[in-house]
């Protein structure tokens, strides 16, 4: 669980100047007036739709006049946001691993596939591999990329 004293420690370094809290206004209202627009124009329901316009102009008035007032939203969001974002970054990162590296693992096994060469050779003198350099002119090594 140290990934949960990290999102601590970013939130300790948040940035929450005015400015930024100015951002996190914007963004509440711009997601919150588009989230209206869609649930009017699907359900034609302008009850929910006016009460989230409304929360979003109150978001918009607080950031801009009185922006103390939304730094504890602020920093609410943002935790929930970074620990939405390690739970979400484990489980990708736990997807690939299960279902995309280890059956390619299983199939390369399978078929006797050494891709890095790893194999023990106990008549060799050297694992080194050689390289053919004579296509190699000096304009490819000054211009690499």
């Amino acid at each position: 669980m140290n990934w949960i004293k990290e999102i601590f420690q970013e939130i300790k370094t948040l940035d929450t100047s005015k400015k930024a809290i100015r951002k996190f206004g914007l963004v509440i209202v711009v997601g919150l007036g588009v989230i209206g627009i869609f649930i009017s124009l699907k359900t034609d329901n302008l009850i929910v739709s006016k009460w989230l316009w409304g929360i979003g102009l109150l978001f918009l008035i607080l950031g801009f006049i009185l922006p103390s007032i939304l730094r504890p939203v602020y920093r609410l969001w943002m935790l929930l946001a970074y620990f939405i974002g390690g739970i979400v970054s484990r489980v990708i990162l736990t997807v690939l691993f299960y279902f995309v590296l280890t059956p390619t693992g299983l199939v390369l096994r399978l078929f006797r596939k050494d891709l890095l060469n790893q194999k023990s050779c106990e008549n060799c003198d050297s694992y080194w591999v050689k390289k053919d350099l004579s296509a190699h002119t000096k304009e490819q090594y000054k211009k690499m990329y």
